[in-house]
C-alpha cells in the first residue's frame, strides 16, 4: 500500500531552502518510506510504529505514519550540512594528513 505524502506549509518552506542535493536525497528516502514506511525508516525514540526518521546523506527527517489513513506526514527536517560540506571535508583531510607528516619529520 502507497502512503499519501503530506508536508505542511512550514516544513515544505523548509524543505525547499534545502541544497539541492539534499532535496534529492530527502525526496529519494521518502519516496522509499511511502512503499513501506516501517521498512524504509527507523524510529523515533521508543518504537510505536507511528512516529519515525528517514535519512539519506546529509538530511533527516521525522514522519507521522497515520496507518489508518494511508498518510505519512513530515514533522521536521533537519540538515547537517552546509553547501560546501564536500570541499570542507577534502580540506579537513588534507589538513589532517599535513599534520602527520611534520610530526614524522619533527
Amino acid at each position: 500500500m502507497t502512503y499519501r505524502l503530506n508536508f505542511p506549509a512550514d516544513v515544505f518552506d523548509t524543505y525547499k531552502q534545502l541544497p539541492e542535493l539534499a532535496r534529492r536525497d530527502l525526496a529519494l528516502a521518502l519516496v522509499d518510506a511511502q512503499q513501506d514506511p516501517l521498512a524504509y525508516s527507523e524510529p523515533y525514540g521508543q518504537d510505536d510504529g507511528i512516529i519515525r526518521t528517514v535519512a539519506q546523506g546529509h538530511v533527516t527527517a521525522v514522519i507521522l505514519l497515520g496507518h489508518d489513513t494511508a498518510t505519512m506526514t513530515v514533522l521536521t527536517i533537519a540538515y547537517a550540512g552546509t553547501t560546501n560540506a564536500y570541499a570542507g571535508t577534502t580540506n579537513a583531510y588534507a589538513g589532517t594528513t599535513n599534520a602527520y607528516a611534520g610530526t614524522t619529520n619533527a
